[in-house]
């Protein structure tokens, strides 16, 4: 069952992250939400490709690429900005906020935007793919 204790801890720890700069970040890392245990996960399965140039797809199955981005710093985290023109309006309207936690982890709060106000909907974590 939900936790919320553990959310708000997880929000501590994101809080007290450290902020990445955008060339820290190159090859492939899978994306995991392990914090809604109660909800098959399967069409979440995907992957984050980011090139030498900070630019980057989502991608899924075996290679459909979709969400392209761009990593930039932006404050106080790094941003995942898919508001790029060759999304659709529904993804240009994805945020996210990437920081690696104290105990190492690369977290991130998924936001999307709506009539200029942004909604937070999950965290996730980014974990390289080895090899």
């Amino acid at each position: 069952m939900f936790n919320f204790k553990k959310l708000k801890e997880l929000e501590e720890l994101y809080e007290r992250g450290e902020v990445l700069e955008p060339e820290c970040f190159s090859g492939e890392y899978y994306v995991v939400v392990p914090w809604f245990p109660w909800l098959s996960l399967e069409i979440m399965k995907h992957r984050k490709a980011v090139d030498a140039d900070c630019k980057g797809d989502n991608v899924i199955l075996k290679g459909t690429r979709f969400g392209h981005f761009q990593l930039e710093l932006k404050n106080d985290h790094l941003l995942i900005n898919y508001d790029q023109p060759q999304n659709s309006m529904v993804m240009r309207r994805v945020i996210d906020r990437v920081r690696r936690l104290p105990d190492g982890r690369i977290v991130g709060k998924l936001y999307y935007k709506i009539l200029d106000r942004e909604i937070f909907l999950m965290f996730f974590e980014m974990r390289k793919k080895d090899g």
